[in-house]
């Protein structure tokens, strides 16, 4: 009897481990497998939590010019139809980052989760320090407009990132300045639905062993 109830409780354990989330997923976006002039909206919602406001596929040797070469891959997204692009998370995100090509410096304002906001230019990248006592711009080497094609911008906080809006420096350009692409990010995973009922199972084969052994004593009287 008692070998049948350890059976049950490594089956209970095994079966936990196997539903567990993990702590966090490492996601790409690279854009590919969409048309030129696709309008990215909510495409990596359902599967990322993350929307798109105001970013539109361009295609190498289509539409999109050859100064903004991508990263990766044949697809970038633009600054279209006007700026800012705004990349909201739906799921916490503890890191994001990006190659960006540009034709006039670049602002990025960041809403963290804790409530924090910052603000960053693309010219702050070698010597951007704590704001607000808050280091959470990580670095990059851009150097200015134009820059050199496709810089890494790296945002990070332990507490996740809300939404981030880029657009160029205000007042120099509206739209169709920047392109992003090689996008990163480590996001928590939605929980497996059977974890979420694993507390349930846990109860039933806690029950099944107590009346494992009340059956058990009963015998031996």
């Amino acid at each position: 009897m008692k070998g049948e109830n350890m059976k049950t409780l490594v089956l209970v354990f095994a079966f936990l481990a196997a539903v567990a989330p993990a702590r966090s997923d490492i996601i790409s976006i690279g854009f590919e497998g969409l048309a030129d002039g696709t309008v990215v909206g909510d495409t990596y919602e359902n599967q990322y939590g993350i929307h798109f406001s105001n970013a539109t596929v361009q295609t190498q040797g289509v539409s999109l010019s050859p100064l903004f070469p991508p990263k990766d891959g044949t697809n970038v997204a633009v600054d279209l139809p006007v700026s800012p692009m705004i990349i909201t998370f739906d799921k916490q995100t503890f890191e994001f980052s990006a190659a960006f090509t540009w034709s006039a410096p670049l602002q990025f304002f960041i809403t963290y989760l804790n409530g924090s906001v910052q603000t960053v230019t693309s010219t702050d990248a070698n010597e951007y320090g704590p704001v607000n006592g808050i280091a959470n711009f990580i670095g990059a080497s851009a150097i200015g407009g134009g820059g050199n094609p496709n810089e890494t911008f790296l945002f990070g906080n332990a507490g996740g990132i809300e939404e981030i809006a880029i657009s160029t420096v205000p007042g120099l350009q509206t739209g169709n300045s920047f392109t992003i692409d090689a996008i990163v990010a480590d996001i928590v995973p939605e929980p497996n639905q059977l974890y979420v009922l694993a507390p349930g199972f846990l109860c039933l084969a806690a029950a099944a062993v107590r009346r494992r052994l009340k059956s058990g004593a009963m015998l031996r009287v």
